[in-house]
């Protein structure tokens, strides 16, 4: 009887298959029932094997009336695939790329990445130049013994820069014109500036030429920019008082009369505004009484008061 041992095949690490045999020649009807002792079948490969051909023998079998030859067989040991999965990973526009890293599934036997003699690979297309947007992770060319390899992509993620724009503090007097509102910029990244903006920062304030003395919030707004997005810091618009001049009128009188009335007159006054918006007139005083003799005496205005406004006397 001719007993010929099956090939077989397992990956690395695996427990051998279940060994067999066939048998040719029986005559007389008979078949393997007949047998008193079933040939026995191994090989020289665990689990532990590394990948490779090992040889299958059947010995053993007996039977009244039979003789047995055997026909050994091969045992192939094949690769585990590793599974190198790329990692996912995020920078902002301008940055240097992350490290890029990759996880390993799939060893066998205690393996890990200790046993790799060549570590994979890991890459992306973006740079410090590439802008927002997603681009690929790969994974290529790691290499070990009883291992193939397959490999999952990833994605690099780059977000946009934070600019902040800050709007500058400005002052002008009560009834002037608003001065020109502006703000500056800070963040650029890759030599960016002001001018790759598709939309200015819009800049405004709530105080106009009637607006009174005190402080007014600038506030930006409406910045645009591939790869970026914008913060706002707001800023005060300070409304000065005007200066109104005060001027005393000069006046005559003969010696020992009394005082005449003594006048003054306002210049300066803006938005329509006149003496009437005085919350407090000029005191006009002098030293000269109805006693002074003959000569010049000083007349002299203090005390003028009025919401938008500082006093100048003269």
């Amino acid at each position: 009887i001719t007993v010929t041992a099956d090939n077989q095949t397992k990956v690395y690490g695996a427990v051998n298959p279940t060994l067999t045999a066939t048998y040719a020649g029986f005559i007389n009807g008979d078949d393997e029932t007949i047998l008193t002792t079933q040939a026995t079948i191994t090989t020289t490969a665990d689990t532990t094997s590394p990948v490779g051909t090992y040889p299958i023998t059947a010995t053993g079998a007996a039977a009244l009336n039979y003789t047995f030859n055997y026909v050994p067989a091969t045992l192939t040991v094949t690769p585990v695939e590793i599974t190198v999965t790329a990692a996912n990973a995020s920078k902002v526009y301008g940055a240097v790329n992350p490290t890029l890293t990759a996880s390993y599934t799939g060893f066998v036997n205690g393996d890990d990445e200790t046993i790799l003699t060549t570590a994979a690979t890991i890459t992306t297309t973006a740079d410090t130049t590439s802008p927002v947007g997603t681009y690929p992770i790969t994974a290529t060319g790691a290499a070990a013994l009883n291992y193939t390899f397959n490999y999952v992509p990833a994605t690099l993620s780059v977000t946009p820069v934070e600019i902040t724009v800050t709007a500058d503090n400005q002052t002008k007097v009560y009834g002037a014109a608003n001065p020109t509102l502006t703000a500056s910029y800070a963040g650029f990244v890759n030599g960016d500036d002001e001018t790759i903006l598709t939309a200015q920062a819009t800049i405004t304030t709530t105080a106009d030429t009637n607006s009174p003395v005190g402080t007014y919030s600038i506030t930006a707004t409406g910045a645009a920019a591939l790869n970026y997005t914008f913060a706002y810091v707001a800023a005060t618009l300070t409304v000065t008082p005007v200066e109104i001049t005060v001027t005393a009128d000069n006046q005559t009188k003969v010696y020992g009369a009394t005082n005449p009335t003594l006048t003054a007159s306002y210049t300066g006054f803006v938005n329509g505004d006149d003496e009437t918006i005085l919350t407090t007139a000029a005191t006009i005083t002098t030293t000269a009484d109805t006693t002074s003799p003959v000569g010049t005496y000083p007349i002299t205005a203090t005390g003028a008061a009025a919401l938008n406004y500082t006093f100048n006397y003269v």
